[in-house]
Formats: C-alpha cells, structure tokens, sequence
C-alpha cells in the first residue's frame, strides 16, 4: 500500500508517452504559419525553422533543465524543441503541436542555431508537466489562430 501511495505522490516524475496536441483551426487572415510563428515567439519559444509551402514551424532547442536519467553513464537533461504542422483543409487548417524531445549528457553537448550536438539519444516519453506545458502551449495557439 505504501508503494503504491508513493507512487501516487511522485505520478509527475514518472516518463509518460507524449500526447501531441491536435486541433482544427479556421481559416486566419494571413498565412497561419505566420500566426504560429509569432504566437510562439511572444510564448518565449523562438522560432529557428518556418516553411509555408510545408506548413511547418519548429523552434529553436531548449534544455528543460530537467533530469532524464543516463546517457553514457552521464547524468542527462531533457532538451525540447516544439514541433507544429499545418494541414490545411476545406474547414480550415489541421493542426498538430509536438515536442521532439532528446535526453543529452549534462555538459557534454551544445545548442546552436542549427540544432544539438553531441551524444543525444531521441526520447519518447517525458514528464507529466512537460505534458501540461504542450497542453497548455497548444490550447493558447488554439485561441490564437481562431481568435477566441
């Protein structure tokens, strides 16, 4: 019982598979890659990557500063970038908002305008508030681009 109590308690810090953020948005004024970009520049998230003809906005890579286990025997941090395509539609644009996430060996990788370098490994999973920050991301992109 105690076991699972404590588990309960430390749910937060427990890798989950991520949950992209999908939504349909109407038609903007504008192109919506656009709207995307300066939404998530005004979020903090610089944008390092905007094709229109795609419809693909990614920003720049940011360590989370938060643990993430081992790489080579290493302690590593989660490093994210956020991810958002643009489908568009006869209603209006299809989007999704990911996070590509890499766990990183702390001081043994750099960040530079064209990505991370060093012994990265790609993650899968992440924490519950890495979750809750993409959900929360996602929902004020949603109201950014249908103006509600």
């Amino acid at each position: 019982m105690l076991l699972v109590l404590l588990l309960g308690a430390c749910g937060g810090f427990l890798p989950h598979p991520q949950q992209p953020y999908r939504f349909t948005a109407a038609s903007a004024d504008g192109d919506p890659a656009d709207v995307v970009a300066r939404h998530l520049a005004s979020e903090g998230y610089s944008p390092a990557n905007v094709d229109k003809e795609v419809g693909l906005v990614q920003t720049q890579w940011q360590d989370t500063g938060l643990g993430y286990g081992f790489v080579q025997d290493t302690p590593a941090t989660l490093v994210r970038r956020f991810t958002v395509t643009i489908a568009r539609t006869a209603n209006g644009n299809d989007i999704l908002l990911r996070a590509d996430l890499q766990r990183c060996p702390k001081g043994r990788f750099t960040i530079d305008s064209t990505g991370v370098r060093g012994p990265c490994v790609a993650a899968e999973e992440h924490y519950e508030q890495n979750q809750q920050e993409l959900d929360g991301l996602g929902a004020r992109l949603r109201t950014a681009l249908n103006g509600k």
